[in-house]
């Protein structure tokens, strides 16, 4: 409270003081607990050995933490303190570019349908054509449409609209189904 009523900026890192931290002892579960219930930034102070590092940042960041904290060394060799579990310059460059990558697969949490899924939709979307071959004059039932690929026409979805309307000239099995194959029809008590 002290640290918010003087506008400091900061972050509570999480964080078990054990070296090099057993994975049962992280609990990386907590950084939810923080972030849910202090209005702070939170973050994760990682202890465990460096071979765990890239998913244990990709955990963290997906569990709330925004602030990140390794140890680093450049003498991996040296078999005791910190360089036991700290991370390399390398392991630290794929860890930074994989959450970089996470960030960008995360997206906006809205869907909508994306520019790079134009041609997917039309390849694997369905269309209405027609089941049989009908003449002219004929009304519509259940039974006289089918699907196609691609999805480049009326989509199946909206076949009940079409039944009980009478066709305006002669169609073919397989045509595909066009709003203009029908008479102009007005409803009961409305407009067309």
């Amino acid at each position: 409270d002290t640290l918010c009523g003087l506008g400091a900026s900061f972050a509570i890192l999480h964080c078990t003081s054990e070296y090099p931290c057993a994975l049962s002892n992280t609990n990386l579960r907590l950084i939810e607990h923080w972030h849910r219930f202090l209005n702070v930034s939170i973050g994760f102070s990682c202890h465990l050995h460096r071979s765990r590092a890239v998913w244990s940042a990709i955990a963290a960041y997906l569990l709330g933490a925004r602030v990140l904290e390794y140890h680093l060394t450049l003498t991996p060799d040296i078999p005791s303190g910190e360089h036991l579990f700290a991370v390399t310059p390398s392991i630290l460059k794929n860890m930074i570019d994989t959450l970089a990558e996470l960030q960008r697969a995360m997206g906006t949490g809205s869907k909508s349908i994306l520019p790079a899924e134009a041609t997917g939709i039309l390849r694997l979307g369905k269309h209405l054509v027609y089941a049989v071959d009908l003449p002219e004059g004929s009304t519509i039932y259940p039974g006289c449409f089918a699907v196609a690929a691609p999805g480049n026409g009326i989509p199946p979805n909206q076949a009940e609209a079409f039944y009980s309307r009478v066709t305006s000239h002669a169609v073919n099995e397989g045509d595909a189904v066009q709003h203009t194959d029908f008479r102009s029809y007005c409803r009961q008590g409305g407009l067309p």
